[in-house]
């Protein structure tokens, strides 16, 4: 982990965004991720580290949200999202529109 960089998040958040965190919910956790936290804690604002709670399991989660706001895999009530990748088709006509607006900047650049 990167903890410079880390720091520079956590310091941008709270000097740029402050109180913009309602809550945060970490949901199973890596044991590392958990030991890493010990040090990040360390840079928030007490008020800021008193809003992030970690859960260990799917069934505490309606202490915070309510099961008709939650996805079914989280046994909540709400249908699951299926994610559909891009077709090949897609991404070409991504690729293409991101081509376009890059050729643009590079004409108005050098219109200039």
């Amino acid at each position: 982990m990167d903890y410079q960089h880390t720091s520079f998040l956590v310091n941008l958040f709270q000097n740029y965004y402050p109180e913009s965190l309602g809550l945060g919910l970490v949901l199973n956790a890596p044991w590392l991720f958990t030991s890493c936290w010990r040090i990040i804690k360390r840079w928030l604002d007490p008020l800021v580290e008193s809003k992030i709670h970690f859960i260990n399991n799917v069934d505490d989660l309606t202490q915070f949200i309510d099961s008709s706001n939650l996805p079914k895999r989280l046994n909540g009530e709400k249908p699951d999202h299926n994610y559909i990748p891009p077709t090949e088709q897609e991404t070409l006509m991504l690729s293409a529109l991101h081509n376009d607006f890059y050729r643009k900047k590079i004409a108005k650049e050098n219109h200039q």
